[in-house]
């Protein structure tokens, strides 16, 4: 489980998004809208907040995501922020 300031800190961000839209959580410039420019971060300290909160993590040189800690960033922010998760894998 993510600490409870990393959890307050997603609360604020997943706030401040407008409802109803579907966001990416991968920083990529290839497809829009992403979480990093919908909050006004830099990349590094966007990168930064997944690694922190659990959801990217270093697996053998490379960085992935973890669909657990999205989920379990759902359930502890459930009582104020509504997050839907799909997955999606693109070749």
């Amino acid at each position: 489980m993510a600490s409870p300031e990393i959890i307050d800190i997603l609360q604020q961000v997943f706030l401040r998004l407008p409802p109803g839209i579907w966001f990416i959580v991968d920083d990529t410039d290839e497809f829009s809208p992403s979480l990093r420019k919908a909050v006004s971060l830099n990349a590094n300290r966007y990168k930064n907040l997944l690694i922190l909160s659990g959801i990217m993590f270093n697996f053998g040189g490379n960085y992935r995501f973890s669909l657990q800690k999205l989920n379990d960033i759902k359930i502890s922010l459930q009582e104020n922020v509504i997050i839907n998760i799909t997955r999606v894998y693109l070749h």
